[in-house]
């Protein structure tokens, strides 16, 4: 069987030319997404590529376009504090809570966030 997974990879149309497979490699790297409109944040939500969307909001953050106003960043700080807790990444919901632009959506994300994790926020 080793053979025969040898020969595809030396003869495959997707190899790099070097023996190794192109196929394989592309999978076991994470396909980033580039972030340029709320379209393309949701995308790399679906695509569990959350540093890169959660640097696009703070990048937003910093740079006020005016076409992204606060509750606008509020809505993807949200959707970026879900997708960590989804994947129950409490250090990373901390962090998107902690950044929350809006006092009354930090509070409550405080609250959500102790109750998910089990845990005391200030422990988290």
């Amino acid at each position: 069987m080793k053979f025969f997974e040898n020969f595809r990879q030396k003869h495959s149309p997707d190899t790099d030319g070097g023996g190794g497979d192109k196929v394989e490699q592309e999978e076991n790297s994470v396909e980033k997404v580039e972030i340029n409109s709320t379209a393309s944040f949701q995308e790399a939500l679906a695509s569990s590529d959350l540093e890169t969307a959660e640097s696009w909001i703070d990048k937003i953050k910093t740079e006020r376009p005016e076409n992204y106003d606060d509750r606008w960043i509020d809505h993807r700080e949200r959707e970026l504090f879900k997708a960590y807790y989804g994947q129950e990444d409490w250090a990373a919901a901390k962090r998107i809570v902690e950044g929350s632009i809006k006092p009354d959506s930090k509070e409550g994300r405080k609250n959500r966030l102790a109750d998910l994790a089990g845990q005391n926020y200030d422990e988290i």
